[in-house]
């Protein structure tokens, strides 16, 4: 969940994390370096030498590959399988969960070789392998043909292969609904509100105006 599809740990958004990190402290570290910089060896480590050329290697050698070591190192102890798990698509495109606007169809691909594997999923929010392994009962076998979605719907999936399950892929797709005078109402308006209530601070009436 966390290392696919646009999650925390992916690639670019470690990496972004990182830095956000490392800019927080890109003036801290020269103090930093000033008083702890020459504790390792005879040439003092400082920000412009030292810091910053790792945060360049960082960002070219480290974080690009590091999600996919990661997956590998699971594999070869056995904590991840083998089998990759479904990505879901919308016109063509890989999409997982969002908006998507009336009319859309929901396609599911399998990225295991040859396209290997029975590929079972669920739109009712529960996991298409029952507990012990075998296939759920209400699970649904994909054949190929594009899923039509009518309302807000929770899919599940997951590839079954050699008698190896993949990971989960779960995802909620929403519609985009423009708005209009058809479906949009005024519910609520706060105008020109008295004062800040007892306790809070004076900021005047106006901050506290709103519209539902």
């Amino acid at each position: 969940r966390l290392l696919y599809n646009d999650g925390p740990l992916t690639p670019e958004n470690a990496a972004a994390l990182w830095m956000n990190r490392a800019e927080q402290l890109d003036l801290a570290i020269v103090a930093e370096s000033a008083r702890w910089g020459d504790t390792r060896q005879s040439q003092p480590f400082t920000r412009d030498d030292h810091w910053i050329d790792e945060q360049n290697r960082l960002m070219r050698d480290y974080f690009p590959v590091r999600t996919d070591n990661v997956i590998s190192n699971f594999r070869r102890s056995n904590l991840y399988p083998d089998t990759d798990a479904p990505e879901f698509l919308v016109n063509d495109a890989r999409q997982h969960g969002g908006l998507i606007a009336n009319g859309d169809s929901v396609t599911f691909q399998n990225p295991n070789s040859g396209n290997s594997g029975q590929l079972v999923y669920t739109l009712d929010g529960s996991d298409p392998r029952q507990e012990g392994g075998e296939v759920a009962p209400g699970a649904i076998v994909y054949d190929g043909t594009p899923l039509p979605l009518t309302s807000q719907t929770q899919v599940k999936a997951r590839i079954l292969r050699n008698s190896e399950w993949s990971a989960l892929t779960d995802a909620t797709f929403v519609f985009e609904i423009a708005a209009s005078a058809e479906n949009l109402a005024i519910t609520e308006i706060n105008y020109n509100p008295h004062g800040a209530l007892q306790g809070e601070p004076d900021v005047g009436g106006n901050a506290f105006e709103f519209i539902e």
